[in-house]
Parts: C-alpha cells; sequence; structure tokens
C-alpha cells in the first residue's frame, strides 16, 4: 500500500473548511520520525472526490468512477516529489519543506543556465581573492584567510539550496543567515558529512565560533561585496563615457 522510493512515505494531507468546490492537492513526505516535508501542488481536484481516494492517493477499492487523468497526475507528482528528495539527501542539502519546494520546482522546470556572464557569487570571491594575491594587493596568509570564509560560503549555500545564487540576488537577508551559520557551523558537520569528508580534523568546524572571529569573516566578506560595487559603478561610468560625444570625438581625432 506504501509508496517508496526509498524509505519515505508521501501521502496526501489537504486541510480545507470547504464543503464544495475544487482544491489544491497538498502533500506529505515522512521519512521516519525525523523528516516530515510538505509540498502543495498545482492539481486540482474536487473536494468530493477525496473520499475516494487512499491516502496515498490511488483510488479505494470499490470505487468505480474517478478521473484517471487525476491519478496519473497524483502517481506523477509523488514520484518528482520522490526524487527531489533523493537529490536533497544526495547532495547534502537541508531536509525543510522550504528547499524541498524548491527542488521539486528545479526538476519541473529545468533551469537555464543564463547567469554565464555573471558567474556565482562563490566563484566570484574565490576569483576576487585570487586576482589580489596575484596583483600584490594582499599576502598569502590573507588570502588564505578569505579562501577559507569563501569555502565556508560555498558549504552554506549549498546546505540552504542556494548554490547557484549571484552577486545581484545575494541580500541582506543572506549576510544574517550566513553570520548564524559561521557561529554554529559545527552543528551542520553530522548533518552533512559529504561536504566535510575531505577536511582534516584540525579545520573541521567543532565549537561555536567566537564573536570576534565571525566578525573578522564577515568583514572578509563585506570588503569583497564593496569592491564588487565600485567595480560595477566604475563599469557604469565607462559604458556611458564610451556613448559619450566627447569619447567619439576623441576616437575621431586619434584616426
Amino acid at each position: 500500500m506504501r509508496y517508496k522510493k526509498g524509505m519515505e512515505l508521501i501521502t496526501i494531507k489537504c486541510r480545507t473548511q470547504k464543503e464544495s468546490g475544487k482544491i489544491k492537492l497538498r502533500f506529505r513526505l515522512r521519512e521516519g520520525w525525523s523528516v516530515e516535508l510538505y509540498h502543495r501542488s498545482d492539481i486540482e481536484a474536487d473536494i468530493s472526490v477525496l473520499d475516494k481516494l487512499t491516502p496515498e492517493g490511488t483510488k479505494k477499492k470499490g470505487v468505480t468512477v474517478i478521473s484517471q487523468k487525476l491519478l496519473d497526475a497524483i502517481a506523477e507528482e509523488k514520484e518528482i516529489m520522490s526524487s527531489a528528495y533523493a537529490k536533497m539527501k544526495e547532495e547534502g542539502l537541508d531536509l525543510n519543506s522550504e528547499i524541498f519546494e524548491k527542488t521539486i520546482e528545479g526538476i519541473k522546470l529545468p533551469v537555464v543556465e543564463i547567469r554565464r556572464e555573471s558567474p556565482g557569487v562563490v566563484k566570484q570571491f574565490r576569483q576576487y581573492a585570487d586576482d589580489a594575491f596575484r596583483d600584490g594587493i594582499i599576502g598569502k596568509k590573507r588570502h588564505d584567510h578569505i579562501i577559507v570564509v569563501c569555502d565556508k560560503l560555498y558549504r552554506f549555500l549549498v546546505i540552504k539550496g542556494m548554490s547557484k545564487l549571484s552577486i545581484a540576488e545575494f541580500t541582506e537577508s543572506h549576510l544574517m543567515m550566513f553570520r548564524n551559520f559561521l557561529f554554529d557551523e559545527y552543528q551542520y558537520v553530522p548533518k552533512h558529512p559529504r561536504l566535510y569528508k575531505d577536511m582534516s580534523s584540525r579545520n573541521l568546524p567543532q565549537a561555536r565560533l567566537s564573536m570576534n572571529t565571525v566578525t573578522s569573516q564577515m568583514k572578509m566578506l563585506q570588503t569583497f561585496f564593496t569592491e564588487m560595487e565600485l567595480k560595477d559603478r566604475f563599469d557604469l561610468m565607462n559604458a556611458a563615457f564610451d556613448q559619450s560625444p566627447y569619447k567619439v570625438n576623441k576616437k575621431l581625432e586619434v584616426l
């Protein structure tokens, strides 16, 4: 009777005060006592049909009249949910309903890579550190410290299901979430062993960080964002200058 891909159980879990009309089906995925995820689908069904369905979304014994299209849609939705859950576990993501919904959405609507000219924030942060070290702006020790923060940022975004976040999408809310993550990263080690398996025991987060350490690491990220903002402003100024009559006239003078 139970629908399983791994050890999870997926059931329909609708709550409504309506006595008639249509509602969108809501599902629950459970595994053991520790995992309980909810998903609100786009599948519409008449409330009267719910009495004809088992909790797993199949038709009850004795039911003869029920939409096969509805049953197929439910089965497909459960398959996507199961795939999303497997993906979350494989990638070491937080097992919460928000990330569950994002993962389901990603499976339903595969994201076309349109950010090739605007790489993710982690890639740009690392490039910023490498360029500053190469140009002699910072020393090796400072560079190594920034890379440590960069690696922490990567783990944070992976765990929160935001690994492709760009600088433009990074908000103050993300900064506060990352700050909290820095304090208590040690709590994520047993939950996401895949992300920490290559770290030496010396570098493995084992206790809550001090305020001074977190402040220092956040300042490194702040400096990076400040540099990127100044660069964007400089690029905009150059773009405006390139389109100005003065620049055109200068080009003509050279010719």
